[in-house]
């Protein structure tokens, strides 16, 4: 019975790792002109202002730092293959970060 459980557990964590293999894709997908396009769009996305992007080496993160243009709050957004995480930004006093133009 253990040799069932730990053949199980081996073909479940190859499974794993094929899928986190697959799951980054680096080709080049846009031509430069609707590259253009998808990042004048970013640039507003709702209320928030994106101030910069950044692709996080040997990964298929991508980190937008923005912020939104009403309460002027700074927020950081990671983004992955298929979802991401917002969450606002603070200052060393633990108080919420302000974009001062």
């Amino acid at each position: 019975m253990t040799k069932k459980r730990s053949n199980f557990a081996i073909i479940i964590v190859m499974l794993l790792i094929t899928i986190f293999m697959l799951g980054c894709d680096n080709s080049e997908k846009e031509s430069n002109d609707a590259k253009k396009i998808v990042e004048e769009e970013e640039r507003n996305f709702g209320n928030f202002i994106v101030l910069s992007e950044k692709t996080i080496e040997n990964s298929c993160l991508i980190q937008y730092i923005m912020y939104d243009s009403e309460t002027m709050v700074m927020w950081t957004y990671i983004e992955e293959n298929h979802g991401g995480g917002l969450s606002p930004m603070y200052n060393s006093d633990g108080t919420l970060r302000r974009y001062i133009p």
